[in-house]
Formats: structure tokens, C-alpha cells, sequence
């Protein structure tokens, strides 16, 4: 994976420009796929954290690099890591180049104008390793505690911010026994309407254990980001009831009533009752324009059949509105035929009908 992260920050998009004092691609790729730079990485001490650390002041010197070679091979080598266990000698030299300035820069030209851009981040590479050893010792802690028979979710929790206690709690809750898992259950249900970063922890046991009342409880308290993860979920489980309370939660929250009617769309493909859902919120003129997405993404026959019935009838234009995107955004022939026809009838919605002319041609 973190090769692949090193991969991703090291190659470069075409619009980047060799302007002077600066890198272009060419330059990049050279320096990182360079026999130098990679004889210099498989030198390292791989089996000791604080020999590995120690060799990165001797790496970023090498006589046998040059700078754009050190600079590429020093960040590649921070980067790694983060695979390592954490010591406290290493830690140390991390800090020290977590404040290393920038000596390299990447010119961007685009619209917007030139921008430039660090080449190889090595302060962001070890502050992230940093972070990634913070959240590794906050797991352990958690594993431990958990392995005690002791309840973790609480405020009072290892860590130096949510959002890396987070982590670790959801790490520590993806490698725990089922047993593990089902004490914490309850504090988790009971910890989340005051605590929402309970979520991405709620959200793995849930998922381990198919839990539809602590995704209910996820959807309902959790982040948007957590109540978006508990929609998927959702859509996995077996009962249906259990499903449909995830759905119903998310739908109550305006921020998340796309992504629930979203997951609708998802189980409408096996399940009657989220078609017949759908088909109601399409009336609906917050939620009625996901909905015909949803349908639409289906793209059924049956479905275009309903629609066009009731546009048919329909006297309120906003839903006829509604009704018409649904069979817009199709493809199959019958909502293509039936959308043809209502352009066609001159019934009602003219104004409606004029707007489709060009779209059923």
C-alpha cells in the first residue's frame, strides 16, 4: 500500500513544467526510478526501526545521489516507516525532519496560472509516519483494555484529537474477537448520541457482527461520513425491517437524505418494498429528484411503465416534474416511448412538455 502512496506522490501530471528552478516530470520519474536511488533504498537496515532511522541523515548526504536523488530516496524512505515499529530514538529523528524545509519545487501550469508545489514533502512524510505511530500506540492501549474485559468507549481515550482516537479505536474494533466486539456493543450505542467519533469504531462492529440497531444508531448520531458508511452497510443486511430503519434515520437528516435514498436505490434491485418507496418519493420535493436518479439508475421497464402512468394524471407539476426526469434519465425504450407520448398529448403541463420537446427527438 505505501508503495503505492509513494508511487502516487512521486509521479506527476502532464500540465507540469520544467520552468527554471524547478522539476518536471521527466526529472521526478528519473530521479525515483534511478539505480542509484534504488540501491540506496535496499542498502537500508530494514529489520531495525532505530538503525533505519539512524542511516536517514546518512541517505539524505550520499554523495553517490544527486539532490534530486536524495530528495526522492528520503522520501520514499519516510515514508516506509510508517510499516515499522515505533522507537523512541526514531521518533526523534522524525521530529527533526518533520521541520526540514522544502528544497525542491514542482511548477504547475493551468488555467488558473503558474502554482508551485513541494516536489518531494519530506516534513509531510515523516509527520505522517509520526501520526501513524501515535495511532499505533493508541491502538495497542485500546487492545489492551479491551482484552482487560474494560469498556473504551468513552471521551477518556488515548490519543491527541478525535480524529486519530478515531482511528484507533476503529483499528483496535477491526482486529478484535467477536466476543471483544460484542461487550463494547452497548457503550457504543449508548456512548454515540454524545460522542459522534464513536462512528467509524460503531460502524466496523457493526459491519463484523451485522448489527442493524447500531447502524441505525450510526445513521442517527454518527458523522455524515459514518451515517454514509452505515447506509452501505445497511444495504447487506439480511432483515429487511433492519435495512429500512438505517434508511429512515439517515432520511430524517437533510444532509444525508441523498445518500439514504441512495441506499434505497441499491436494495430496490432485490427488494419490492424500496422500489415502492422510491416511487413514493417521487412526490416528495425534497427528496423526490434522488429518487428518480435512483429509479432511473435502475432503468425498468416496469418502473417506466408506473411512472408514465401516473404522469399521465399527475396535476401538480412540480411531482410531474419529477415524474418526467425519472423517465428522462432512462434508457430503456419503454420510458423513452412514454416520455414521447406525454410530449405528444398536449393534455396538461405545457410548459413542461415544451422543456421535453428537444430530449424526445
Amino acid at each position: 500500500m505505501l508503495d503505492r502512496l509513494v508511487l502516487a506522490a512521486l509521479l506527476v501530471l502532464p500540465l507540469w513544467s520544467a520552468a527554471a528552478g524547478t522539476l518536471g516530470p521527466d526529472e521526478i520519474n528519473a530521479a525515483r526510478h534511478a539505480p542509484q536511488t534504488r540501491a540506496a533504498l535496499a542498502a537500508l537496515p530494514s529489520g531495525d526501526t532505530d538503525a533505519y532511522a539512524a542511516a536517514l541523515d546518512t541517505l539524505a548526504s550520499a554523495p553517490a545521489l544527486d539532490a534530486v536523488q536524495r530528495e526522492a530516496a528520503l522520501y520514499a524512505a519516510l515514508l516506509h516507516m510508517a510499516r515499522l515499529p515505533p522507537s523512541r530514538e526514531a521518533r526523534a529523528v522524525l521530529e527533526r525532519y518533520a521541520d526540514r524545509p522544502v528544497s525542491l519545487r514542482l511548477r504547475i501550469d493551468h488555467g488558473h496560472g503558474p502554482r508551485e508545489i513541494p516536489a518531494f514533502d519530506v516534513a509531510a512524510a515523516a509527520r505522517y509516519v509520526l501520526r501513524e505511530w501515535r495511532i499505533a500506540d493508541a491502538r495497542a492501549v485500546v487492545t489492551q483494555r479491551m482484552k482487560r474485559g474494560q469498556t473504551i468507549a468513552t471521551k477518556a481515550q488515548p490519543g491527541d484529537d478525535d480524529d486519530l482516537r478515531a482511528t484507533a479505536l476503529a483499528r483496535a474494533m477491526a482486529s478484535a474477537t467477536p466476543a471483544e466486539l460484542r461487550a463494547q456493543r452497548p457503550a457504543l450505542l449508548t456512548g454515540l448520541p454524545a460522542d459522534p467519533t464513536l462512528g467509524a469504531a460503531a460502524v466496523v462492529v457493526a459491519r463484523r457482527l451485522a448489527d442493524g440497531e447500531l447502524l441505525a444508531a450510526i445513521s442517527t448520531y454518527g458523522d455524515d461520513d459514518d451515517a454514509r458508511a452505515a447506509l452501505r452497510e445497511a444495504v447487506e443486511l439480511i432483515d429487511p425491517r433492519a435495512r429500512h430503519a438505517v434508511v429512515d434515520a439517515a432520511l430524517a437528516r437533510p444532509s444525508l437524505a441523498s445518500a439514504a435514498v441512495f441506499a434505497l436505490g441499491n436494495m430496490a434491485a432485490f427488494e419490492p418494498q424500496a422500489r415502492a418507496r422510491l416511487h413514493a418519493l417521487l412526490a416528495d420535493s425534497d427528496r423526490g429528484g434522488s429518487a428518480a436518479a435512483a429509479l432511473a439508475r435502475l432503468d425498468d421497464p416496469r418502473d417506466a411503465r408506473d411512472i408514465a402512468a401516473r404522469l399521465a394524471v399527475e396535476t401538480n407539476a412540480r411531482t410531474a416534474a419529477r415524474l418526467a426526469l425519472a423517465l428522462s434519465l432512462m434508457t430503456n425504450d419503454t420510458a423513452r416511448r412514454a416520455l414521447r407520448t406525454f410530449v405528444e398529448s398536449g393534455v396538461a403541463h405545457a410548459d413542461l412538455r415544451a422543456s421535453l420537446a428537444e430530449h424526445v427527438q
